[in-house]
């Protein structure tokens, strides 16, 4: 394992993994209102969660990070996506180019993963053809997401009713705790399986599921010890007011940039894991690269 570790270390660094994070913690922020729209938006139309239940669990996560600066923000950039041209015609390019932005920061996830798993450009899909088989993809992952949040939105009001009944059995002492803890297990989860789908689907080579998990659970873990440890720095630091006007803004950029970091390492993690432990499949594909 420390091998393995010391080598991801080295992948991380060779490829330039700061730099792609802060590329695409530019790109993130230009497509993370129509990206999140989209995601509400299909949740909510499979009737089983409202889109404001939806809009509330991912401010609630937004919030518990950046706080409530931050979350405002994002709320804002939403609500000026929302609107627009009411027309036939008005609404025809509004949703295009919504889509369009939406996914827009999954191919720039992919162009990453392919820097990590070492795929040169002549095996990647290019032309007018790639172009739109990468936005397929990319809106693909979008939908995917939305369904792993509408399960999660499902099992959380599963958890907070059997929270309830707990509280009741443990005459109101334990059971806030209890539910707390199956929710941290229920968003790290989420968590990993989002990791997984991209780490599995976005990258322009053959990559198995045996091959992402063990990286998608280690990524799922880092993040989530991120998460926690950024939440604390933001809460107990000046940040914002440092930027001033900007300073909301600035939240957000920050947890997405380390947000970034942590998939790119995880990336890398999966990669190295996969070459040393892999399938002979990629060892050979891996060889025939150098």
């Amino acid at each position: 394992m420390w091998r393995v570790l010391k080598k991801t270390v080295e992948e991380f660094t060779e490829d330039n993994c700061m730099r792609m994070a802060a590329a695409l913690s530019y790109y993130t922020v230009f497509s993370l209102p129509p990206l999140l729209v989209v995601v509400i938006s299909s949740v909510g139309l499979t009737g089983l969660v409202s889109e404001e239940a939806a809009h509330g669990r991912l401010r609630d996560e937004i919030r518990s990070v950046v706080g409530e600066a931050g979350a405002q923000q994002v709320q804002t950039m939403i609500r000026h996506v929302n609107r627009g041209d009411n027309s036939f015609w008005g609404t025809i390019i509004g949703v295009v180019v919504l889509l369009f932005g939406a996914t827009g920061v999954m191919v720039q996830l992919q162009e990453a993963l392919n820097e990590a798993w070492d795929i040169k450009p002549e095996e990647r899909i290019a032309g007018v053809l790639g172009f739109f088989v990468k936005r397929l993809l990319s809106l693909g992952m979008i939908l995917a997401f939305a369904f792993l949040i509408l399960v999660s939105l499902l099992a959380s009001t599963v958890i907070r009713a059997m929270g309830d009944q707990l509280d009741v059995m443990l005459a109101g002492s334990g059971g806030h705790n209890y539910l707390a803890a199956m929710n941290w297990v229920l968003t790290l989860g989420t968590v990993t399986a989002m990791f997984a789908v991209m780490y599995r689907f976005l990258p322009d080579r053959d990559v198995t599921w045996r091959q992402v998990w063990l990286g998608a659970c280690v990524t799922g873990v880092l993040f989530m010890v991120a998460k926690w440890a950024l939440g604390i720095y933001l809460s107990h630091s000046d940040v914002a007011s440092t930027y001033g006007a900007a300073g909301a803004l600035a939240l957000i950029l920050i947890w997405i940039y380390y947000s970034a970091i942590i998939f790119l390492l995880g990336a890398e993690f999966t990669q190295v894991w996969a070459r040393r432990h892999g399938s002979e499949e990629f060892e050979t594909s891996k060889d025939s690269n150098e």
